[in-house]
């Protein structure tokens, strides 16, 4: 008998769904999830806070698997679930500042994590479809965020809302950032390219155009700026990758900006970057050199690749001031809330819409809510604070 016929080769997108059916909903670690106890303004408030803690935890969980699994719809549903579903009795502690940072803190964490998820390495080989399908993730995560917030509760929003548009800024950054790369290799990868794209570099008059920009620039390192050209000449004949170019380009961030003002130095040098880039490129259009889209589409490699380090650096930055104004708060008075209520349980209820009788339930039981009185001023401290800030 003859032999059997081999299998059908899978699709990429068959084999896709085949490993996911394979590999099945497994815990993800958040290293960056921040911990009750290092905060004693909230460690303070008892058990309500820390159920909440392990819930938001469970709750961060679920949406990181959900990303994994490119299940971008289902997220919104999660963050319905959890917010809309919040045991009535929790939402006094949202009117304090520390629980809105601490939040803030906690979404940090998530799509800090959920980056490293959906983006581990910028010089991976990405299809189209899937960028088409993070940048609709990213349009439509701020909308998921508003509707799964009940109304009245302006600060947690806002906060939630500022960390969603960071992350979103920065896998958008990632992925024009992957676009561009992609583009750059293909570029390099020619020979006959390469060739000329070299050949072309050692025209450029490098004396006339640092004098230029000198111009501009006064304070600027002429011996630095043509070691940074130099090695990047080097860089082009040896490696010729676009891989190789932008280590090239951390480098030369490094050389230029230290870390310890990163921020306000980083500033300075994309106007740097920007006006000598420019400057190399009216060169290359003087002279009509051949290999000018070849180094354009290397110049925006550049620059997005800078912007990323910038952009990054300034998230992170962000929730480092958080955590350290989270850790200033001083120690808030324990209010009488009793919560029954676990993580597991608060995460296992059905998703569903708060009714109008329910909104008025929980109007009603806040205003019949009774607390110690140093909290009750504490609290309307808090409010006036935030209503002088919005006027």
């Amino acid at each position: 008998t003859p032999p059997p016929p081999p299998p059908p080769q899978q699709q990429p997108q068959q084999q896709h769904q085949q490993e996911k059916q394979q590999h099945p909903y497994q815990e993800v670690s958040i290293p960056t999830f921040p911990n009750l106890h290092q905060f004693p303004c909230l460690a303070s408030l008892g058990t309500p806070v820390q159920l909440f803690a392990a819930a938001y935890y469970n709750h961060s969980q679920k949406l990181i698997l959900s990303a994994t699994h490119d299940e971008f719809d289902k997220m919104e549903l999660q963050m319905r679930r959890f917010w809309q579903e919040m045991p009535l009795e929790l939402w006094p502690l949202f009117q304090l500042d520390a629980m809105v940072l601490f939040v803030a803190l906690c979404d940090n964490a998530l799509y800090r994590t959920m980056l490293d998820v959906l983006f581990p390495d910028l010089f991976m080989e990405v299809t189209g479809s899937r960028v088409r399908m993070l940048r609709a993730f990213v349009r439509q995560l701020p909308t998921a965020v508003k509707n799964s917030l009940p109304p009245g509760h302006e600060s947690l929003l806002q906060a939630q809302l500022e960390c969603a548009r960071d992350f979103g800024r920065l896998l958008a950054r990632c992925t024009s950032l992957n676009h561009l790369l992609q583009a750059t290799e293909a570029k390099l990868r020619d020979a006959q390219e390469l060739a000329n794209v070299q050949s072309d570099w050692r025209k450029i008059d490098f004396d006339s155009i640092l004098a230029q920009v000198k111009v501009c620039i006064p304070v600027l390192p002429v011996d630095q700026v043509k070691q940074a050209f130099e090695d990047l000449r080097s860089v082009l004949q040896s490696h010729s990758t676009a891989q190789a170019v932008c280590h090239w380009m951390s480098n030369v961030v490094a050389g230029f900006v230290p870390a310890k003002r990163f921020i306000q130095r980083s500033k300075k040098f994309v106007t740097h970057w920007t006006l000598l880039s420019a400057a190399v490129l009216r060169d290359l259009t003087v002279r009509n050199a051949a290999t000018f889209g070849t180094f354009h589409v290397l110049r925006m490699l550049l620059d997005e690749y800078v912007l990323h380090r910038i952009e990054q650096a300034t998230t992170w930055q962000h929730a480092n001031a958080v955590r350290s104004e989270l850790s200033s708060l001083p120690v808030l008075p324990v209010p009488p809330l009793q919560v029954n209520f676990s993580g597991e349980e608060m995460a296992a209820r059905s998703p569903q819409q708060p009714s109008q009788q329910q909104h008025q339930h929980y109007h009603h039981h806040h205003q019949q809510q009774q607390y110690p009185q140093e909290f009750e001023q504490q609290l309307q401290q808090e409010l006036r604070k935030k209503q002088q800030q919005q006027q």
